[in-house]
Protein backbone atom coordinates (compact mmCIF):
# COMPACT_ATOMS: atom_id res chain seq x y z
CA UNK A 1 0.00 0.00 0.00
CA UNK A 2 2.45 2.54 0.65
CA UNK A 3 4.36 1.85 -2.72
CA UNK A 4 1.17 2.62 -4.36
CA UNK A 5 0.89 5.93 -2.18
CA UNK A 6 4.41 6.59 -3.29
CA UNK A 7 4.44 5.57 -6.90
CA UNK A 8 1.15 7.80 -6.83
CA UNK A 9 2.82 10.76 -5.30
CA UNK A 10 5.38 10.93 -7.90
CA UNK A 11 3.54 10.47 -10.71
CA UNK A 12 1.53 13.52 -9.81
CA UNK A 13 4.84 15.05 -9.35
CA UNK A 14 5.87 14.24 -12.53
CA UNK A 15 2.71 15.50 -14.56
CA UNK A 16 2.64 18.87 -12.61
CA UNK A 17 6.21 19.78 -13.06
CA UNK A 18 5.58 18.74 -17.11
CA UNK A 19 2.87 21.32 -17.51
CA UNK A 20 4.18 23.66 -15.11
CA UNK A 21 3.37 27.22 -15.74
CA UNK A 22 6.31 29.42 -16.45
CA UNK A 23 4.97 33.37 -17.08
CA UNK A 24 6.92 36.15 -18.55
CA UNK A 25 6.26 39.69 -19.56
CA UNK A 26 8.46 42.03 -22.14
CA UNK A 27 8.77 44.95 -23.54
CA UNK A 28 10.76 46.08 -26.65
CA UNK A 29 11.99 48.24 -29.30
CA UNK A 30 12.04 47.34 -33.23
CA UNK A 31 14.25 47.92 -36.07
CA UNK A 32 13.85 46.79 -39.37
CA UNK A 33 14.00 46.79 -43.10
CA UNK A 34 11.48 45.65 -45.90
CA UNK A 35 13.73 42.51 -47.71
CA UNK A 36 11.48 42.09 -50.34
CA UNK A 37 8.30 43.35 -50.69
CA UNK A 38 6.48 42.92 -53.77
CA UNK A 39 5.19 45.73 -55.72
CA UNK A 40 2.02 45.38 -58.01
CA UNK A 41 -0.68 47.47 -59.20
CA UNK A 42 -1.20 51.17 -61.36
CA UNK A 43 1.87 52.45 -60.35
CA UNK A 44 3.94 49.29 -60.86
CA UNK A 45 2.09 49.30 -64.55
CA UNK A 46 2.87 52.82 -65.47
CA UNK A 47 6.70 52.46 -63.89
CA UNK A 48 7.04 49.51 -66.00
CA UNK A 49 7.08 51.64 -69.24
CA UNK A 50 11.02 52.78 -67.59
CA UNK A 51 11.56 49.32 -66.45
CA UNK A 52 10.83 46.29 -63.47
CA UNK A 53 8.95 48.72 -60.78
CA UNK A 54 11.14 48.32 -56.95
CA UNK A 55 10.62 48.71 -53.75
CA UNK A 56 13.64 51.15 -51.86
CA UNK A 57 14.81 49.44 -48.92
CA UNK A 58 13.00 51.66 -45.84
CA UNK A 59 14.34 51.49 -42.46
CA UNK A 60 11.61 51.04 -40.07
CA UNK A 61 10.73 51.83 -36.28
CA UNK A 62 8.79 50.54 -33.62
CA UNK A 63 8.31 48.93 -30.33
CA UNK A 64 6.08 46.23 -28.75
CA UNK A 65 5.35 43.85 -25.80
CA UNK A 66 4.35 39.73 -25.59
CA UNK A 67 3.22 37.81 -22.97
CA UNK A 68 5.64 34.00 -22.72
CA UNK A 69 3.45 31.22 -21.42
CA UNK A 70 5.60 28.03 -21.45
CA UNK A 71 2.81 25.16 -20.63
CA UNK A 72 4.60 21.46 -21.35
CA UNK A 73 8.18 21.99 -20.38
CA UNK A 74 10.12 24.66 -22.74
CA UNK A 75 7.18 24.48 -25.18
CA UNK A 76 4.61 27.02 -24.66
CA UNK A 77 3.04 30.05 -26.67
CA UNK A 78 3.98 33.56 -27.13
CA UNK A 79 1.45 36.35 -27.74
CA UNK A 80 2.79 39.99 -29.01
CA UNK A 81 1.52 43.30 -29.55
CA UNK A 82 3.98 45.65 -31.40
CA UNK A 83 3.07 49.08 -33.11
CA UNK A 84 5.48 50.46 -35.94
CA UNK A 85 5.47 51.76 -39.34
CA UNK A 86 5.65 50.56 -42.89
CA UNK A 87 6.87 52.29 -45.94
CA UNK A 88 6.96 51.53 -49.33
CA UNK A 89 8.55 53.63 -51.86
CA UNK A 90 8.16 52.58 -55.57
CA UNK A 91 11.22 53.61 -57.19
CA UNK A 92 12.05 53.10 -61.39
CA UNK A 93 15.19 51.54 -62.88
CA UNK A 94 16.76 55.30 -62.29
CA UNK A 95 16.07 55.20 -58.85
CA UNK A 96 13.85 57.92 -59.07
CA UNK A 97 11.01 57.85 -56.89
CA UNK A 98 7.52 57.67 -58.19
CA UNK A 99 5.00 56.74 -54.83
CA UNK A 100 5.15 56.15 -51.56
CA UNK A 101 3.09 54.90 -49.01
CA UNK A 102 3.26 55.03 -45.17
CA UNK A 103 1.14 53.21 -42.68
CA UNK A 104 0.82 52.77 -38.91
CA UNK A 105 0.57 49.22 -38.19
CA UNK A 106 -0.73 47.09 -35.57
CA UNK A 107 0.98 43.59 -35.63
CA UNK A 108 -0.42 40.73 -33.76
CA UNK A 109 1.44 37.69 -33.61
CA UNK A 110 1.21 34.52 -31.97
CA UNK A 111 4.02 32.13 -31.60
CA UNK A 112 4.36 28.60 -30.83
CA UNK A 113 7.40 29.30 -28.72
CA UNK A 114 10.26 27.23 -27.13
CA UNK A 115 12.30 28.64 -24.27
CA UNK A 116 15.85 26.41 -23.92
CA UNK A 117 18.49 27.13 -21.54
CA UNK A 118 22.43 27.47 -22.53
CA UNK A 119 24.37 27.39 -19.62
CA UNK A 120 23.29 31.43 -17.83
CA UNK A 121 21.72 32.17 -21.30
CA UNK A 122 18.14 31.45 -22.55
CA UNK A 123 17.28 30.41 -26.50
CA UNK A 124 14.02 31.02 -27.84
CA UNK A 125 12.52 30.20 -31.29
CA UNK A 126 8.77 30.16 -32.56
CA UNK A 127 6.82 30.59 -35.29
CA UNK A 128 3.13 31.33 -36.38
CA UNK A 129 0.35 33.86 -37.51
CA UNK A 130 0.38 37.62 -37.67
CA UNK A 131 -2.93 39.75 -37.94
CA UNK A 132 -1.15 43.18 -38.75
CA UNK A 133 -4.09 46.35 -38.91
CA UNK A 134 -3.26 49.44 -40.57
CA UNK A 135 -3.99 52.37 -38.02
CA UNK A 136 -3.19 55.22 -40.37
CA UNK A 137 -1.85 56.06 -43.75
CA UNK A 138 -0.17 58.45 -46.27
CA UNK A 139 -0.15 57.89 -49.66
CA UNK A 140 1.74 60.28 -52.61
CA UNK A 141 2.80 60.65 -56.13
CA UNK A 142 5.84 62.17 -57.17
CA UNK A 143 5.10 65.26 -59.03
CA UNK A 144 1.17 64.76 -58.65
CA UNK A 145 -1.06 67.89 -60.12
CA UNK A 146 -2.77 69.89 -57.46
CA UNK A 147 -5.56 67.88 -58.63
CA UNK A 148 -4.49 64.49 -57.99
CA UNK A 149 -3.49 65.34 -54.56
CA UNK A 150 -6.75 66.53 -53.43
CA UNK A 151 -8.19 63.42 -54.79
CA UNK A 152 -5.27 61.61 -52.28
CA UNK A 153 -6.90 61.94 -49.18
CA UNK A 154 -9.67 59.53 -50.11
CA UNK A 155 -7.48 56.47 -50.33
CA UNK A 156 -9.21 53.35 -49.10
CA UNK A 157 -7.47 50.28 -47.66
CA UNK A 158 -7.87 46.92 -46.49
CA UNK A 159 -7.65 47.14 -42.97
CA UNK A 160 -6.68 43.93 -41.29
CA UNK A 161 -4.26 41.48 -43.31
CA UNK A 162 -3.20 38.07 -42.36
CA UNK A 163 0.21 36.66 -42.36
CA UNK A 164 3.23 34.77 -40.96
CA UNK A 165 6.15 35.46 -38.68
CA UNK A 166 9.12 33.57 -37.07
CA UNK A 167 11.54 34.87 -34.38
CA UNK A 168 14.15 33.82 -32.13
CA UNK A 169 15.96 35.61 -29.03
CA UNK A 170 18.26 34.72 -26.68
CA UNK A 171 18.35 36.20 -23.25
CA UNK A 172 20.67 36.95 -20.10
CA UNK A 173 18.71 37.75 -16.83
CA UNK A 174 20.19 40.06 -14.00
CA UNK A 175 18.70 38.27 -11.30
CA UNK A 176 15.89 35.81 -10.67
CA UNK A 177 13.24 38.00 -12.35
CA UNK A 178 14.33 40.47 -14.58
CA UNK A 179 16.43 40.19 -18.11
CA UNK A 180 18.20 41.49 -20.93
CA UNK A 181 16.45 40.46 -24.61
CA UNK A 182 17.94 40.68 -28.06
CA UNK A 183 16.57 38.47 -30.90
CA UNK A 184 15.53 38.77 -33.96
CA UNK A 185 11.85 38.15 -36.39
CA UNK A 186 10.58 37.90 -40.29
CA UNK A 187 6.99 39.06 -41.28
CA UNK A 188 5.44 37.93 -44.41
CA UNK A 189 2.24 38.85 -45.45
CA UNK A 190 0.03 36.44 -47.25
CA UNK A 191 -2.65 38.51 -48.23
CA UNK A 192 -1.85 41.71 -50.45
CA UNK A 193 -2.23 45.31 -48.87
CA UNK A 194 -4.37 47.15 -51.52
CA UNK A 195 -3.95 50.96 -51.65
CA UNK A 196 -7.40 52.05 -53.76
CA UNK A 197 -8.58 55.63 -54.82
CA UNK A 198 -12.34 55.96 -52.98
CA UNK A 199 -13.01 57.52 -56.24
CA UNK A 200 -11.65 55.62 -58.51
CA UNK A 201 -12.64 52.19 -59.49
CA UNK A 202 -9.71 51.55 -61.61
CA UNK A 203 -8.15 49.37 -59.73
CA UNK A 204 -5.69 49.45 -57.33
CA UNK A 205 -2.97 52.10 -57.24
CA UNK A 206 -0.32 50.12 -55.13
CA UNK A 207 -0.56 45.89 -53.99
CA UNK A 208 1.75 44.65 -52.22
CA UNK A 209 2.99 41.74 -49.88
CA UNK A 210 5.07 43.04 -46.85
CA UNK A 211 7.99 41.32 -46.00
CA UNK A 212 10.39 42.42 -43.30
CA UNK A 213 13.23 41.54 -40.87
CA UNK A 214 13.54 43.15 -37.71
CA UNK A 215 16.08 43.16 -34.84
CA UNK A 216 14.70 43.83 -31.59
CA UNK A 217 16.13 44.49 -27.88
CA UNK A 218 14.31 44.71 -24.74
CA UNK A 219 13.60 43.79 -21.02
CA UNK A 220 11.60 40.38 -19.75
CA UNK A 221 10.39 40.39 -16.30
CA UNK A 222 9.50 36.59 -15.07
CA UNK A 223 6.61 36.19 -12.76
CA UNK A 224 6.65 32.83 -12.13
Amino acid sequence: MKKIILAAILAVGMVSSTFALNLSLGVKGLLGANVGTSVDGAIADVTSIAGDPEARTNFLYGGGAYVDFSLLGPLGLQLGANIGQNKVTVTDDAGNEVSTYKELLLDIPLLIWADLKLGPIGLGLGIGPNLSFSLGTDYSIAGATEAVKELLPEISVNKAVWGITAGANAKIYFNKHLGLVAGGSYTLDLQKKEINLATIQAGPLIEFKRSVLYANLGLECKIF
